[in-house]
């Protein structure tokens, strides 16, 4: 037992001699300080669209103060000068702009809607289609509340609907219009603490931390397995017992990866992306475990430092591509979803998903 310590004492030591591992030791809790004070990071991110009135169309004023009043990522502004609108559209003051003719309660409420609504965008808009849904599901929500009663009236189910029963129809529709089962868009964001679902129009802009950490306690771990073949290339465990030499192939992937795990855990609490201390030193466990054990089958992997060496960047940008830091490329590339597993950081980064 005493062997054992003294060994990883030693190892600990010579570990943190590195100026490699130092620097960015020492970089981890920057990233975070830095990362707090960009001020890039404190802006709303709101789509804004404007909506131009031709009348005062009831359905149109609704759709208006509908659209105006809601709390999301969109964000609608009424115009009184249709000119004035073209102008922050082309200008990009406003990402696109809607038109609602005077008559139209009678456009949506015939057969043939086409063309019923002017849409106003700057070209090759990549987000106008996404307002568009929106602005149709907030029509669709009030077109049926003007058409319930008719159809029901249409049925011949009732002799007569009297306002009590209109009100309660419409009282029912409403329950079930408000609901999330009709229409809903989730906004999702990854990286720093998995992934973090958006709501209202004021959002943070987040730096992916966790994922970027993740993938430094990665590095360390392969790094320890370079120097480990690169120390017994040299001759330094031939006079060791299998027992110490196998100890050795541990402790020399262990020690750094542990170390950049626990130095991870500050940044994450200097950043606000901690969560609960069980979870977050739990999953550290598991990561730097991991971490462990993918060191252990490079080494038999590939027998050589060189070898090793050579897989880094390609382990580096692997876990950039395939695993949940920026972005979630399984979303886009089904078969990034096998791909995926092969990256450690990826384990670490579900449990925050």
């Amino acid at each position: 037992m005493k062997k054992t310590m003294t060994w990883l004492f030693i190892l600990t030591k010579r570990t943190l001699k590195s100026p490699l591992l130092l620097i960015l030791l020492f970089i981890m809790p920057v990233l975070a300080l830095v990362v707090n004070k960009l001020p890039g990071f404190d802006t709303e991110l709101a789509y804004c669209a404007g909506i131009y009135l031709e009348g005062e169309d009831k359905l149109a004023v609704d759709l208006r103060d509908a659209l105006t009043d809601a709390d999301g990522i969109f964000k609608f502004v009424e115009y009184t000068d249709l000119d004035q609108m073209y102008e922050d559209v082309r200008s990009e003051k406003i990402n696109c702009g809607y038109v609602l003719p005077s008559n139209f309660s009678h456009r949506t409420s015939i057969s043939d809607i086409r063309e019923c609504i002017t849409v106003i965008k700057p070209p090759n808009s990549n987000i106008q289609p996404a307002v568009n849904e929106f602005v149709y599901a907030a029509l669709i929500k009030l077109q049926n509340a003007y058409l319930l009663p008719n159809f029901v009236e249409s049925t011949g189910l009732f002799e007569e609907l009297t306002t009590e029963q209109i009100d309660s129809l419409l009282a029912y529709y409403n329950t079930y219009a408000d609901s999330d089962k009709t229409f809903k868009v989730i906004f999702q964001s990854y990286g720093v603490a998995g992934i973090t679902e958006q709501k209202g129009s004021t959002q943070a802009v987040t730096f992916p931390l966790r994922g970027i950490l993740a993938i430094m306690v990665f590095l360390a771990g392969i790094f320890g397995a370079a120097t480990f073949m690169m120390d017994r290339e040299k001759g330094i465990f031939d006079t060791l017992s299998i027992k110490y030499r196998i100890l050795c192939q541990v402790v020399y992937i262990f020690i750094p990866a542990f170390l950049f795990g626990a130095c991870a855990l500050l940044p994450l609490g200097l950043s606000g992306t901690f969560t609960l201390p069980v979870i977050e030193i739990f999953a550290m466990f598991l990561l730097i475990f991991l971490v462990t054990l993918f060191g252990q089958g490079l080494i038999y992997a590939t027998r050589n430092s060189k070898i090793c060496i050579a897989c880094i960047p390609g382990m580096l940008m692997g876990s950039l591509i395939f695993c949940p830091v920026f972005l979630h490329a399984s979303s886009y590339v089904p078969a990034a979803k096998f791909i995926e597993k092969l990256f450690v950081p990826f384990y670490y980064l579900s449990i925050f998903s």
